[in-house]
């Protein structure tokens, strides 16, 4: 009886790594993520993707664009399948990469209903960020989770000064849904600043106000700021800026 009990075990562990080596294409993975993606309203390219021996595969990137324009690139992608997790009818893919010098963990889990996807960056570079590059100069960390078509991410920008701005730090919090990026909570901090940003983010373009307060000596003097920022003075020392456009287009 031990005896088959311990051929039926090695069989159930053995059996996927057989299917996993000769029954599932090269292409099958990639497929699939791009396939998720496309219901985020996302465009996603792997390129140089391989499967390893042990339900492990790597990627020499994974890029992101929405309507053309590059949102993030991961590099050096590293993952794996979970066998055990079969054994409770989901699948688990812990992965790792780095994202413009800094690194990514998360983890994909896969069900007959439903997926779900968490996942940390740290110290990412904003200048390797496309979509953050524009707008900020300095180091972004982040936590997302997401559930079928819905989730949040938190995140931090730390030195992030542009002039005419000088920007400490900034922290916010976003939610998604159906391909909709919603500013809940963004609040920035700075030499004689503070400002908060609200507003959605879909289909490549921006609608966001931004709240601008001004505290101690008040904003320094640049040309720009003397002359744009007084038109959008709500009250004294407080300034609501209407900010819109395409985030290929920003500078």
């Amino acid at each position: 009886m031990k005896k088959w009990a311990l051929i039926a075990a090695a069989a159930l562990l053995i059996g996927p790594l057989l299917v996993w080596l000769f029954a599932v294409p090269d292409s099958l993975i990639p497929n699939l993520i791009e396939k998720e993606a496309a219901k985020q309203d996302l465009s996603l390219k792997v390129n140089g993707f391989e499967k390893g021996i042990f339900l492990t595969f790597k990627a020499d990137d994974v890029i992101a664009f929405q309507k053309g324009t590059e949102l993030i690139r991961i590099n050096r992608l590293k993952g794996s399948i979970n066998p055990f997790s079969l054994f409770l009818l989901k699948v688990n893919i812990p992965f790792s990469g780095t994202i413009s010098e800094g690194t990514l963990d998360g983890e994909i889990t896969l069900k007959f209903s439903s997926r779900a996807i968490s996942a940390r960056i740290e110290n990412a570079n904003t200048a390797g960020v496309p979509v953050l590059a524009g707008v900020a100069h300095g180091s972004f960390s982040g936590d997302l989770s997401m559930k079928n078509d819905a989730g949040a991410m938190s995140f931090t920008l730390k030195d992030i000064s542009r002039a005419p701005l000088n920007i400490n730090e900034a922290n916010g919090l976003l939610a998604i849904a159906n391909g909709e990026v919603i500013l809940k909570s963004v609040s920035m901090e700075g030499e004689n600043i503070n400002a908060k940003l609200k507003g959605t983010i879909k289909n490549g373009f921006y609608r966001l106000t931004a709240e601008v307060m001004p505290r101690g000596e008040g904003i320094p003097e640049n040309e720009l700021l003397k002359y744009s920022l007084p038109r959008y003075e709500v009250s004294p020392g407080y300034y609501v800026i209407p900010l819109s456009g395409e985030l290929r287009r920003l500078p």
